[in-house]
């Protein structure tokens, strides 16, 4: 990220409440690192603040970009944390625009972006391609015990074409 570009993103993390500086080591990697990232923490820990910065400053930062906010994978595990994320994220790209810090278009772009649970997104991926897996593509997930198999094996199947 580039000098000015990461000078104005802190300066509105630390406008908006969220001063990097105070968070853990993990929290700023999560926040600036270029790759996939996988945040394990517990309930309160920050999580959707961290990944709310995290989808802002990809956007800001013209090193790995352009991206879109439409181009962005956010993944949670409950309907309500994703709830919750989109808001917080969208709420945050209209503050970054009325700062000037993003355009418009951002804005706009959000409602295809892909904020789900990890086990809609799976149910995404399988359906694109269910008959290839023997699955009707309306297929439901019963319960509990029906999904964890499911994940299982459709996990597996997956794992082993490669």
């Amino acid at each position: 990220m580039k000098k000015e570009t990461k000078e104005k993103f802190l300066e509105f993390c630390k406008k908006e409440h969220f001063n990097i500086s105070n968070e853990t080591s993990k929290q700023k990697e999560a926040v600036f690192s270029d790759e996939k990232y996988v945040i394990p923490a517990g309930a309160g820990s920050g999580k959707t603040t961290v990944l709310t910065y995290r989808f802002l400053r990809l956007i800001m930062d013209e090193d790995i970009g352009p991206i879109h906010s439409d181009e962005i994978l956010t993944m949670t595990f409950t309907k309500a944390a994703t709830a919750n994320m989109k808001s917080r994220i969208y709420n945050a790209l209209k503050l970054a625009e009325s700062n000037g810090l993003i355009d418009k278009e951002e804005i706009d772009r959000f409602s295809n972006a892909e904020i789900c649970t990890t086990d809609s997104f799976c149910s995404k991926i399988v359906r694109l391609d269910s008959i290839r897996y023997g699955i009707s593509p309306d297929f439901g997930i019963e319960d509990d015990d029906d999904y964890s198999t499911w994940v299982e094996t459709t996990a597996r199947e997956l794992i082993l074409e490669k």
